[in-house]
């Protein structure tokens, strides 16, 4: 990775965007875009999707999603004696709530650091756990270090969003490691594609629609709202997926299906994506030698895809370990494969199949 690429993942993954809450983010992805295409071509709309239209030789309409927000946490109470309560947006792991640094965004705009706090285990009787089967269940408190609730309410107010700090950092060879990979890493590769396209002044076959779309991770997505206004013949979801080549997963792997990072980018088969367009990406792999490999898909696996019933529909994976934690990991090696596949199916003929059949 170069050290612009490098600077711009870093970039995305650093600026808070959780769920309901993502203006930063969808401002910073415009300002990146702004370096490639007029501002006339880019609009964000007041729920914070971010769409980018480049007009082809064709109107029939093309779409690849990917969403820019994240999971995390909200206020949801302030007590008299100024403890904290929070409540999560979005799949948070139970596991890994307490003992862990936090930045809240209040009222005012500003970020102001947290952490949540944890029972020393010097203290925990025997036996007694702190697994919980939601976060309520644990003894959670939000400090931020004052106390009283007149205190606090002059920094908080009940509905600020909070989330994990940011991190990300590079472990070996080309592995990476960050909170918020799912799915900044999607718009990460659709930034790409659009440079790519941009710079090269490239007129596609169709008129392409990239999406980077707000609140996917408590499901209710708004790419869909997008979809229904373009309506696109042919709709591509890029998203990560569960990497299950950790010892700690071979159970897993059997409900997940193998998946290995530094394999290729997964493109998923099964119910709920197209078939003839699942092949189609499959025969682009293999002409240009972009590494893949197969997930399944029973339709039941939470993508947007699913939303997008009139579309011809397909998912890109991108490999990822500790999904959903502060420490998710994966191989850019495999994030290039996946620009790659798109690079070369979203400007080929054999698109043109896809697309002009009912």
């Amino acid at each position: 990775m170069t050290k612009t690429e490098q600077k711009l993942l870093e970039g995305l993954i650093k600026i808070p965007s959780l769920s309901g809450f993502e203006e930063k983010i969808a401002k910073y992805i415009k300002k990146q875009l702004l370096a490639y295409l007029p501002a006339s071509k880019i609009k964000i709309d007041f729920q914070n999707n971010v769409t980018v239209t480049i007009k082809g030789k064709s109107k029939d309409a093309v779409m690849i999603d990917a969403h820019l927000d994240q999971i995390g946490f909200i206020v949801n109470n302030i007590d008299s004696d100024g403890y904290i309560s929070i409540e999560e947006i979005g799949g948070v792991d139970n596991d890994i709530v307490q003992g862990r640094p936090v930045i809240i965004q209040n009222y005012k705009g500003k970020l102001i650091n947290g952490v949540i706090d944890k029972k020393p285990i010097h203290y925990l009787e025997y036996g007694e756990s702190t697994r919980a089967n939601k976060h309520t269940d644990l003894e959670v408190n939000l400090d931020i270090g004052i106390r009283k609730r007149r205190n606090v309410n002059y920094y908080l107010k009940v509905g600020d969003p909070l989330m994990f700090k940011p991190n990300f950092g590079h472990l070996l060879e080309d592995y990476y490691y960050g909170y918020g990979f799912d799915d900044k890493i999607g718009c990460y590769m659709l930034i790409q594609l659009i440079k790519y396209i941009a710079t090269k002044k490239i007129k596609p076959n169709y008129t392409l629609f990239f999406v980077f779309s707000a609140q996917e991770e408590i499901g209710k997505t708004k790419a869909s709202v997008i979809a229904n206004k373009y309506n696109p013949k042919v709709f591509i979801e890029v998203d990560v997926t569960t990497a299950t080549d950790v010892d700690a997963y071979q159970m897993f792997e059997r409900e997940a299906g193998r998946c290995d990072l530094d394999k290729g980018i997964v493109i998923y088969r099964g119910v709920g994506v197209h078939p003839e367009l699942v092949s189609a990406l499959e025969r682009t792999a293999k002409q240009t030698k972009t590494k893949f490999q197969f997930q399944a898909t029973a339709g039941n696996i939470g993508y947007t895809n699913g939303e997008i019933a009139y579309s011809k529909t397909a998912i890109i994976g991108i490999p990822l370990r500790n999904m959903h934690t502060p420490v998710e990991v994966l191989n850019m090696r495999d994030v290039n494969n996946g620009i790659k596949l798109l690079k070369n199916f979203l400007l080929s003929k054999r698109l043109n199949s896809i697309v002009r059949k009912d």
